[in-house]
């Protein structure tokens, strides 16, 4: 077993044996790394996504109904449904 180690044949093997297991150290390192950077970028969306919606829904909660309904884009004459509904909606059930 010694006289295989220190042959050249031997060498060459012990030196691809070491490069084949850097590499492979070095893919699982990179993956781990990638996987956690994609977890952290969905959650960076994620909590972005809800300040978002948070600011959405404080600007529409503080609008009275009928600016609501106008800014919607609604024909003069759909105005008034708009906001009897939004009305009722608000009421609750």
């Amino acid at each position: 077993m010694l006289a295989l180690i220190a042959s050249p044949l031997g060498r060459i093997l012990i030196t691809v044996s070491v490069a084949l297991l850097m590499v492979a150290g070095a893919y699982i390192k990179g993956r781990s790394d990638g996987k956690r950077i994609a977890r952290q970028g969905v959650l960076e969306e994620s909590v972005k996504a809800d300040a978002d919606r948070r600011k959405v829904d404080a600007e529409v909660n503080s609008r009275r109904s009928a600016d609501l309904c106008r800014s919607l884009g609604l024909p003069v004459d759909k105005i008034s449904e708009c906001v009897r509904r939004m009305e009722q909606a608000n009421a609750g059930p």
